[in-house]
């Protein structure tokens, strides 16, 4: 399992993996509903359209791909990337953002199959893209170990977040959107002040790589998940860790948050999803 996403509403689970496929699962049920296959290498992620009726997946074979949750058919193929993909988010209903090893991020019209913008300026891999809350702003991170917040309307660049010392593998914006989170390779994880890209706080306690940080829904708390095989609670406030979740054997690759924040999914190297309450 490479990556594992819940629908809007909560009810479904969306996974990618290696096997090149996309499934669809009941999140209550746990039983399989769709596999949505086509891929020509493996399968790096995959997100849910904003009304839920579509996914999104992403791959090595460098193509973005639109499937049909009802009848698992694909509707649309974007290409135009020279690398893979590692990341895909929504901006509306029409368009999405994507980054690439090839060292961009990418705006996509997805009606007309239209790449409409081009942003460039990290100096290595782009690993990960998240909108602000309000849609006005890109927030990207790379293999350059840097942060960079991009203007939606212009595709300037705004501001650049520097003091991981390695690869940053994971960044998310606080539901408010004052706050940036990111986590990296050297086993930190900082918090940044979106408007001036100065960091606030940096939590250390993980013992090896962190993988993925994201804030709770409430704006009140963290999640973190690691190469220590651990899920990490902080106070968002303190920086301190509140709890630790342990069972999964081997690095936990990613953490997905339910929409209300009451369940969280964990995936890890050891094969397994597993649900936290």
């Amino acid at each position: 399992m490479i990556d594992v996403k819940f629908s809007p509403d909560g009810s479904k689970i969306a996974s990618c993996s290696w096997d090149k496929t996309i499934r669809l699962w009941d999140v209550q049920s746990g039983r399989q509903i769709q596999v949505f296959e086509g891929h020509l290498s493996f399968v790096r992620g995959v997100v849910f359209s904003l009304d839920g009726s579509k996914v999104v997946s992403y791959s090595d074979d460098t193509t973005i791909r639109m499937w049909d949750i009802l009848s698992g058919k694909q509707i649309q193929l974007l290409k135009g990337h020279s690398d893979m993909i590692y990341d895909i988010q929504f901006l509306s209903d029409s368009k999405l953002v994507s980054c690439s090893r090839d060292k961009t991020i990418r705006i996509w019209d997805i009606s007309s199959k239209r790449q409409i913008q081009l942003l460039e300026g990290h100096s290595s891999d782009v690993y990960r893209v998240k909108i602000s809350p309000d849609g006005s702003k890109i927030v990207s991170c790379s293999f350059d170990k840097t942060i960079r917040v991009w203007d939606i309307s212009s595709g300037g660049q705004i501001s650049l977040l520097q003091g991981h010392t390695k690869i940053v593998n994971s960044v998310s914006v606080s539901p408010d959107g004052t706050k940036i989170i990111s986590c990296s390779v050297d086993e930190t994880i900082r918090i940044w002040n979106t408007s001036s890209g100065d960091q606030i706080l940096l939590l250390k306690g993980h013992h090896n790589l962190i993988l993925d940080a994201q804030f709770f829904p409430d704006n009140t708390k963290i999640v973190s998940c690691s190469a220590d095989s651990t899920i990490r609670f902080w106070d968002i406030l303190t920086g301190k860790q509140i709890q630790i979740l342990e069972g999964h054997l081997d690095r936990v690759i990613g953490i997905q948050l339910s929409p209300d924040g009451s369940k969280i999914f964990s995936y890890s190297d050891d094969k397994t999803i597993r649900i936290w309450d």
